[in-house]
């Protein structure tokens, strides 16, 4: 069913899109009111910030002026791409950035739109079955699996190595969630 993704939106239409164009994890941007827009989370406001740290403190105000920069319209083309099933005209709106979508998405469109990230900008159809073997041994199915670029490669690359600090910055939204044995990992935080 289709369900309001809220800020794990974030990656997919605001900051992967706007590192493809003039910004970068180290580009400085300004966390303040914003007249007839969103707050932050605590009502607070930090001035100058890195993106990256506006990523993985999940500052609205900051993807709310990204967004508005990168536009709706570029932003949830991603998602189109990606076959996100729910997108219509009304989507068209800074709301989005947020995850305020007239329908909302499905779990599995998010996890297919993660996975593009980690696959460097490219998108493969989720499924569940690799290959169907009959009863004598012979393969009757393979999922091939093709592949169709979403993102730019680097923007992508960019977008995972900030949604590590998600996890294991001490400011991170997903701090202390991060996997004990040592592995890479990488995520973010969304209602």
């Amino acid at each position: 069913s289709h369900r309001q993704p809220g800020s794990s939106i974030k990656p997919l239409v605001v900051y992967t899109p706007a590192f493809e164009k003039d910004y970068y994890p180290g580009t400085y941007v300004e966390d303040e009111e914003i007249e007839n827009g969103p707050k932050n989370y605590d009502g607070s406001y930090m001035g100058e910030i890195e993106l990256r740290e506006a990523v993985q403190r999940s500052l609205n105000t900051i993807a709310w002026q990204v967004y508005e920069d990168v536009t709706p319209k570029y932003g949830l083309s991603k998602l189109k791409a990606m076959h996100f099933s729910m997108i219509v005209d009304s989507d068209n709106v800074l709301a989005t950035s947020l995850g305020g979508f007239t329908y909302g998405v499905e779990p599995v469109e998010m996890a297919a739109g993660y996975s593009t990230l980690f696959n460097d900008g490219k998108y493969r159809i989720p499924s569940c079955v690799s290959k169907i073997v009959d009863y004598r041994g012979n393969t009757i199915y393979t999922y091939e699996g093709t592949s169709s670029k979403v993102y730019d490669m680097n923007a992508a690359r960019e977008m995972v190595s900030v949604l590590q600090g998600v996890m294991e910055e001490g400011w991170g939204t997903g701090r202390g969630l991060r996997l004990n044995n040592g592995m890479p990992c990488a995520g973010k935080t969304g209602t």
